[in-house]
């Protein structure tokens, strides 16, 4: 009976961790478009991305991470690598997590892309998992990816982030949530090895000309202006795990432009 309650409890946090997740939105995904219409006559309902509709694609730059490990015994850091990062993980069951910023960087200059950042990001988990105990337990494999993008337009004080409630600053984040998320139920004695590879295209960008007058609040002109000036895509990592004791991971990301 003790068992079954706590399998039931286990199920409870996955389906909360569930929604949670979906909950918490990638800037990737298609938002309602600002409703002008472009010199064409084109707007958001006809072709989702009126901004970019027609424009050639060009290819903008490549970074990639530093690697970010999960273990039981950090070796000192190599200064041939100094993006890399590591982490000693909680005793099991206790989760572990963390959010590193900064350990890969792109600068684009002025008018690099005309209204519009796309990506392809691919990252390369590698994590070993194990329930030594004498219960059933919930494994977590869950590590994600933002974006810190500085522009000289985001440094007017006037304009307030909608996210924060705050100047920008000089910048703003594009969080895409959890590039990888696995969770399940390990019985006592349980191991695992997973290698996964992933790419995920662009859907709505990393930042576009639509977002930044819908999401984050500005006129059609700063928009533009945005587009004009040079800017630093900074990349952004962050890793939760749980019942894993040896984990690590980084991504890469190709920038695109029309």
């Amino acid at each position: 009976m003790r068992l079954l309650i706590l399998a039931g409890i286990l199920v409870g946090l996955c389906t909360a961790a569930a929604a949670q997740e979906r909950r918490s939105q990638s800037i990737d995904l298609i938002k309602r478009s600002h409703p002008a219409r472009t010199a064409a006559g084109l707007s958001a309902a006809d072709v989702g991305d009126p901004d970019s509709f027609g424009r050639n694609l060009h290819f903008l730059g490549v970074a990639q991470t530093g690697l970010v490990s999960f273990t039981t015994g950090c070796l000192p850091p190599d200064p041939l690598f100094p993006d890399d990062r590591c982490v000693e993980v909680n005793p099991s069951p206790a989760p572990t997590s963390a959010q590193f910023n900064d350990i890969g960087r792109i600068n684009l200059p002025a008018k690099a892309s005309n209204s519009l950042l796309c990506h392809s990001i691919t990252s390369f988990p590698v994590w070993n998992a194990a329930n030594f105990s004498g219960a059933p337990g919930l494994m977590r494999f869950q590590h994600g990816a933002s974006f810190t993008i500085e522009n000289p337009v985001l440094d007017d004080p006037g304009l307030i982030d909608p996210t924060t409630g705050v100047p920008f600053g000089g910048k703003l984040e594009a969080v895409f949530g959890s590039l990888t998320l696995e969770m399940h139920t390990m019985q006592p004695g349980d191991q695992e090895f997973k290698h996964h590879v992933d790419t995920r295209f662009c859907l709505g960008g990393l930042i576009g000309k639509a977002v930044l007058i819908d999401i984050y609040g500005l006129t059609g002109a700063q928009a533009d202006d945005f587009f004009k000036k040079p800017m630093t895509i900074r990349l952004n990592l962050a890793l939760r795990t749980q019942l894993i004791d040896d984990a690590s991971v980084l991504y890469g990301l190709r920038l695109f432009g029309d």
